[in-house]
């Protein structure tokens, strides 16, 4: 991390013993995990000379679990954010160094989220790296009081809910695609539209 430091970006589908050792031979001195969805294993974590941190899209304790944007657009929050944290073996429960506010417009949609992220995460990480190198990084523990979650967005997750919000819509934007079902007058079988449902995590 220095005035020529160097990033590389990875995505391995599970990690391994190779990625192990591929990630060794970068001699890195902290390795970033974003919107993986994997166990990470110790060795793994414990590779870079500072460790593994996870940057979560949600400002925890709020919406630990795996569609945070999505849940955040769906409840109508006007604001969210990216943590940077230590990441432990319970879901997103690791102690918290800092974090990025973002605000939610009410024509945002889970895409444009992710895009503002992209952006949150320079000055986030502005911050924090240097103070990672020198020691003075600071970690909190997470309330788990105000802890709350949100699961894993499935094929179902596509129906249309005819009395949802429109918030809900534009947390659907990505996959899984939406699906409605409608009535033909002329008593037809039902056909399938492309649409938008609203979500709520639960």
């Amino acid at each position: 991390m220095g005035a020529r430091a160097w990033v590389a970006s990875y995505q391995p589908e599970k990690i391994t013993t190779e990625t192990n050792a591929q990630l060794a031979a970068l001699g890195a001195d902290v390795a970033l995990v974003m919107a993986y969805g994997h166990i990470l294993r110790d060795e793994f974590i414990a590779t870079p000379r500072l460790g593994t941190l996870n940057l979560h899209t949600s400002l925890l304790p709020k919406y630990r679990g795996a569609s945070p944007i999505q849940t955040a657009i769906a409840n109508g929050d006007r604001e969210t954010g990216v943590t940077l944290m230590r990441i432990v073996r319970e879901l997103d429960a690791g102690p918290v160094a800092d974090s990025e506010r973002v605000a939610l417009g009410p024509l945002d949609t889970a895409a444009g989220v992710e895009a503002k992220f992209s952006i949150a995460c320079v000055p986030l990480l502005a911050r924090t790296l240097p103070q990672l190198r020198d020691g003075s990084l600071a970690f909190a523990v997470q309330d788990v009081r105000a802890a709350t979650y949100c699961r894993r967005l499935t094929k179902d997750d596509g129906a249309l809910d005819s009395r949802g919000t429109r918030h809900g819509a534009r947390g659907t934007d990505q996959r899984p695609f939406s699906v409605a079902r409608v009535q033909r007058r002329d008593r037809r079988p039902n056909r399938e539209a492309r649409s938008r449902r609203h979500y709520r995590g639960r």
